[in-house]
């Protein structure tokens, strides 16, 4: 009789556990975004892909296409999905227009409904990473090329906009500390060390650039592109037409 007691009081206890816990928490819970990428040429020592490709999410098993990820003179860097699950960050060789002679970075949502171009450059993009600061995520993105030059930026998520644009680069050395500086040759001079909020407050020592890149509408529709020397000419005035009037804030 004791046992069974003991048994249905642990019962008892199961089923008020059950009834008590968030289970509406669960089924609300963003689903979780991947991305895949056909067909698969991957380096992971370049974290790139070497071949053209479509880019794809998988959201409870169903797959949305993103975008077809042009591969130019340089690999594709890999595309990022941003923490919150709802913007998918990737870059493509577009080709050559006036404000975007290489890499072009764009934002598009998980669903692949709404893309918008925000950073081109005829130096390599990468999207690198996501900083979180005050609750609030952004997108690290870096400049570089053959030379010894670098630079990167910080794009706000949330905001859509760039907070930060600064010469040289930064490397995580502790839990939001970063060396910050640049290349003599094929050395890496430190100026100084910096936080996440030196970064996005925008103060010293960090060698401040133009923040305000390129993006939205690039070309009219009567104005014609000459894509000499470029690998990938009908994308590019495909990708053109796709964004007149797409000029919009994300």
């Amino acid at each position: 009789m004791q046992s069974c007691k003991v048994a249905k009081t642990l019962t008892l206890f199961v089923v008020i556990c059950l009834i008590s816990s968030p289970l509406s928490v669960s089924q609300t819970k963003k689903p979780a975004v991947r991305l895949k990428v056909d067909p698969y040429n991957y380096d992971r020592e370049l974290n790139a892909f070497l071949s053209s490709c479509n880019l794809y999410t998988i959201i409870k098993g169903r797959r949305y296409f993103i975008d077809y990820l042009l591969r130019g003179a340089v690999s594709i860097p890999e595309p990022l999905v941003d923490p919150t699950e709802r913007y998918v960050f990737y870059a493509s060789n577009i080709g050559c227009t006036y404000e975007a002679g290489g890499i072009t970075v764009f934002v598009s949502d998980v669903y692949g409904k709404a893309k918008l171009p925000i950073l081109g450059s005829c130096l390599y993009l990468r999207p690198v990473k996501f900083l979180t600061f005050q609750r609030k995520n952004y997108l690290l993105i870096t400049g570089q090329s053959e030379s010894p030059k670098r630079d990167f930026w910080l794009y706000d998520v949330s905001g859509g906009k760039f907070v930060l644009h600064a010469d040289g680069e930064i490397r995580e050395i502790g839990k939001e500390l970063y060396s910050y500086g640049y290349y003599e040759g094929d050395s890496f001079k430190e100026i100084g060390k910096v936080t996440i909020g030196t970064l996005i407050k925008r103060r010293a020592p960090l060698r401040l650039l133009r923040r305000y890149p390129t993006h939205g509408l690039t070309q009219e529709s009567d104005v014609r592109v000459y894509a000499r020397n470029c690998v990938s000419r009908p994308p590019v005035m495909s990708r053109i037409k796709q964004f007149q009037g797409e000029g919009r804030r994300w």
